[in-house]
């Protein structure tokens, strides 16, 4: 390098530009290198001394040109420690790459500036070169100071070069280590943090950790959780199998040892036991551990942890005790169930049968899996199936009480009343589990019921025919005296006409009494149908009257269905006494009857009566009853047409039944 080039130029840089263009990345380049403010270091005292001999001047610094001073890093030959950014001599030179050398500062304009230069200090010679960074930015300067002005060559500039590159490498050093030193830092804070974070996670969960030496039975960890877990306090000193041994239970000493000793020829652990604090708590402990080995395969650690289980030992005994008293509770049921002649069953919370008893099974002669869930469908009487599932079905959307009452076939075909409930079994917040119901026969309750009705029924019924018969006693009296006083001349003949027709009327309504507990009424007693006709209709007529004319072949009617034959008529000649054809002395009766097919045809014909006006609009109770013996007691059948001239009545009816 030829002498001018490394002259500066005698006008120097002025104050205004003395700022490069990249200030503030060059600053943040300066702060990333964390020199500033540093103590002293001899690497770079040892520079500086190196370049002050090599150049034979009293004064060498390493600088740092920060915002608004110069800091020197190292001052070889200079006791103060900075200088102001402006004017400095150190400043200007960070402005290029290359050196900057002043052979002589009092002839630069800008150095003249500097206390140093125009000073009692009298400096004359400056040699500076940059401290240039990877990365393009020059944090200050080497450079070297003299009082007497001189000449520096190409070889003397390239050597300041390089102990600047030295320089560079202290600095770049010196950041790698600060980097590495602050990224252990750092790992080692998250370490530190994690092993708390890690004691926090183990302490909540109840879980203590160890490291013991299976060959020397010597613990080399056995932390607080763990100590906490045996009942020691944290400063109990644990070191050895037998510190700790102490606390288990006695009941699993040896079975804890016996793992312990498996530990030692290279199996891992894993265990649950007991131990003993010293208040005399129990707490169970998971213990589980796996063995660390040598590159030779030897057991060398056995590392592991312990969890307190305490808790979830009580919920597990807790369980087997209530499993325990379901299987009871349920053992019991079924006992009961299968031992009571009550039918029982029990159905999810869908209305599904899970189970019916034995007597179910006995009293159907069906299989539980031919009738569980909804089969049991099959053997309800098909009148009552539809209501018992429209039942069911609402007990099951509500949760109200189930009862019906219906019938089921037993397995001899025949059907049994019976009464059927069911109640809902909630769990704890209050949804349906299961149903248990029950079927209690009632058939003979039933039956009981039914006829405690029907002899009701038959109670009101008799009580309405005495008062009919009673009124139309009454009624028929008066016709008799009426009837009789159309032929008798004298009250002689009137009293003893009357005599006689209520004489026949006695015995024609004797017949329709019946026998009962030997009442004297003469039902039971077979007669011929002409006999029993005449008899009913005696009362009427007197001897050689026509008005009551008989016609039909002699038909037996035996003693069961004379009461009925004979109600029928006497109701018929009763109602044709008070308001048909025997009411006046024109009207007359043909009684007519023939056989037809196995059938009696009988027909009442009434003419000469007074006028019809039709059918009634309500059927009397005479009528309702005339009616209910053909239908029922007769098995026949009975009609009426209400023709102007008269009613005619006719029945028919099976001869089985008459002759019976």
């Amino acid at each position: 390098m030829s002498q001018a080039l490394l002259r500066e130029d005698a006008t120097g840089a002025t104050p205004e530009n003395l700022i490069p263009a990249n200030e503030p990345e060059r600053l943040a380049a300066v702060t990333r290198y964390d020199i500033l403010g540093t103590p002293p270091n001899g690497a770079f005292d040892r520079i500086t001394a190196i370049a002050a001999r090599l150049f034979n001047v009293p004064i060498s610094i390493v600088s740092i040109v920060d915002r608004d001073r110069i800091w020197f890093k190292s001052h070889h030959g200079l006791s103060a420690t900075g200088a102001g950014r402006d004017p400095g001599l150190c400043a200007s030179a960070i402005l290029r790459d290359e050196p900057r050398v002043l052979p002589d500062a009092r002839c630069d304009v800008h150095a003249l500036a500097n206390p140093l230069v125009a000073g009692e200090f009298g400096l004359r010679f400056y040699a500076g070169v940059p401290l240039r960074t990877t990365d393009g930015f020059n944090l200050g300067t080497l450079c070297v100071i003299g009082k007497e002005p001189r000449e520096v060559s190409a070889e003397e500039i390239a050597q300041l070069k390089d102990l600047a590159s030295v320089v560079m490498d202290q600095l770049e050093l010196r950041r790698s280590a600060r980097g590495a030193l602050a990224a252990a830092e750092r790992t080692e804070d998250a370490l530190r943090e994690s092993q708390e974070q890690l004691q926090i996670a183990l302490a909540a969960s109840d879980t203590g950790t160890f490291r013991w030496n299976p060959c020397t039975g010597e613990f080399l960890a056995f932390d607080n959780n763990l100590k906490r877990l045996f009942g020691f306090a944290p400063g109990d000193p644990v070191r050895v199998t037998d510190d700790f041994i102490v606390r288990v239970h006695p009941d699993d000493v040896s079975g804890l040892v016996a793992a312990i000793n498996r530990c030692r020829d290279g199996a891992d652990l894993e265990m649950e036991y007991r131990v003993i604090h010293p208040d005399g708590s129990i707490r169970w402990l998971f213990d589980r551990a796996k063995i660390e080995r040598d590159s030779d395969g030897n057991p060398t650690y056995l590392v592991g942890a312990c969890t307190d289980i305490t808790h979830r030992k009580q919920i597990e005994t807790q369980r087997t005790q209530i499993e325990a008293a379901a299987r009871e509770a349920a053992q019991r049921f079924l006992f009961m169930a299968e031992t009571m002649p009550q039918k029982l069953f029990t159905a999810n919370a869908n209305g599904d049968v899970d189970y019916f008893n034995q007597q179910w099974t006995e009293f159907t002669g069906l299989t539980f899996d031919q009738i569980r869930d909804w089969g049991w469908t099959q053997f309800i009487h098909p009148d009552d199936v539809e209501e018992n599932i429209r039942v069911w079905q609402r007990s099951i959307e509500t949760g109200e009480p189930f009862e019906f009452v219906h019938r089921f076939r037993r397995a001899d075909g025949a059907y049994r009343w019976h009464l059927s409930r069911a109640r809902a079994m909630r769990n704890a917040v209050g949804n349906i589990s299961k149903w248990i119901g029950s079927n209690t026969e009632i058939h003979e309750q039933k039956e009981l019921h039914e006829t405690l009705r029907q002899r009701e029924e038959a109670v009101r019924l008799l009580l309405r025919e005495m008062n009919h018969r009673v009124k139309n006693l009454f009624a028929l009296a008066g016709s008799v005296v009426t009837l009789s006083a159309r032929t008798a001349g004298t009250p002689k003949e009137l009293a003893e006409a009357v005599r006689e027709r209520l004489a026949a009327l006695a015995r024609a309504h004797e017949l329709t009494l019946p026998d009962i507990a030997g009442g004297g009424g003469k039902s039971g007693q077979a007669t011929s149908l002409p006999a029993l006709v005449r008899t009913i209709v005696s009362p009427y007529v007197t001897q050689g009257d026509a008005r009551i004319i008989i016609v039909g072949p002699d038909v037996p009617i035996g003693g069961s269905a004379v009461t009925s034959l004979a109600l029928l008529l006497h109701e018929i000649a009763t109602n044709a006494a008070k308001y048909g054809a025997l009411s006046t002395e024109s009207g007359h009766v043909d009684v007519s009857w023939s056989v037809w097919k196995d059938e009696l045809l009988l027909a009442w014909r009434e003419r000469g009566g007074p006028p019809l006006n039709g059918q009634p609009k309500k059927e009397g109770f005479g009528s309702l009853l005339a009616r209910l013996t053909v239908t029922g007691q007769l098995a026949g059948k009975i009609s009426r047409d209400w023709n102007a001239d008269g009613l005619t009545v006719n029945l028919s009816a099976p001869l089985v039944r008459l002759t019976i």
